[in-house]
C-alpha cells in the first residue's frame, strides 16, 4: 500500500469516527435539503430508474447514504470503498446494497458487469492525474455496453479560475482535515478525461455543471459517459 492510500484511509477513518451523522460521514456538511438537491440533480444524470437496469455500482460509496437516497430500481447494487469503517456504517444505513472493500484502480469485477456506474465526490482525493486516468479506464471497463456512468463532483483545471477567493480561503482553512483542504486536492484535466473516453469509443461524453450545488456554484462538474 503506498503512502497516499495509507494517509487517506486513516483520514477517512477519523472522519467517520468524528462525524456520526449520515451526511457528515461522507465528508460534506450540507443541510439535508441541500443534500437532496444534489440527489435530485444526480438522479436525472445517472438515470438509475430506467427500466431493465440490473446492476448498479457505486465506487467510493462511503456509508451508502447517497445510493440509498437515489434508490435505484436494480436487482443488484454494490458499493465499493477503500476504507472499512464507513462500510461498517453502510450495513445499517443502506442494507439493500452489498459492500466490498477495494480500490478504484483495481475493481474486483468482471468486464461490462454493471448497467450504471457512479463515482461521486472522490476524484479530487486521488494523488495525481495518472491515477485518475487509470481509474477512468477501470470504471469504463466494468460498465456494460449501453450503460451509463457518472463521475461526479469534479474539480477541474479548466474551471479552477472560477473559484472565488472567499471559497479558496474557506477550503484551505487549517481547521479543516488535511484531506478537505483545497491545496491537497487533485484538479483533474476535464479535457484529458473526455479525450480518454472518446478514445475508448464511448458513445457519448458530456461534462455538465452541478445543479443545486452545495455552497460552491459554478466550478464543480459531473462527467456523464454512455458506453
Amino acid at each position: 500500500m503506498d503512502d497516499h492510500i495509507r494517509i487517506m484511509r486513516r483520514q477517512w477513518e477519523i472522519n467517520s469516527e468524528t462525524f456520526r451523522d449520515r451526511i457528515g460521514m461522507t465528508g460534506r456538511r450540507p443541510s439535508e435539503e441541500e443534500f437532496q438537491q444534489t440527489v435530485r440533480d444526480l438522479a436525472v444524470k445517472i438515470r438509475v430508474h430506467d427500466p431493465g437496469i440490473r446492476g448498479v455500482l457505486d465506487v467510493g460509496c462511503n456509508n451508502g447514504y447517497l445510493m440509498k437516497c437515489l434508490n435505484p430500481a436494480a436487482s443488484e447494487i454494490i458499493g465499493v470503498d477503500f476504507c472499512h469503517l464507513p462500510l461498517q456504517d453502510a450495513q445499517n444505513i443502506n442494507p439493500a446494497m452489498r459492500y466490498v472493500q477495494g480500490e478504484i484502480t483495481r475493481l474486483p469485477f468482471s468486464d461490462r458487469r454493471f448497467d450504471r456506474v457512479l463515482c461521486y465526490n472522490m476524484f479530487h482525493y486521488l494523488p495525481d492525474m495518472e491515477t485518475a486516468l487509470t481509474a477512468c479506464r477501470e470504471l469504463f471497463r466494468v460498465l456494460a455496453s449501453g450503460g451509463r456512468m457518472v463521475i461526479g463532483d469534479l474539480f477541474t483545471i479548466e474551471h479552477r479560475h472560477l473559484i472565488p477567493e472567499a471559497d479558496q480561503t474557506r477550503w484551505n482553512s487549517p481547521d479543516r482535515p488535511l484531506m478537505h483542504q483545497m491545496k491537497n486536492w487533485l484538479f483533474v484535466s476535464a479535457t484529458g478525461m473526455v479525450h480518454l473516453f472518446t478514445d475508448l469509443a464511448a458513445h457519448r461524453v458530456d461534462l455538465q455543471p452541478q445543479a443545486g450545488d452545495i455552497r460552491c456554484p459554478g466550478y464543480r462538474y459531473d462527467l456523464i459517459v454512455d458506453k
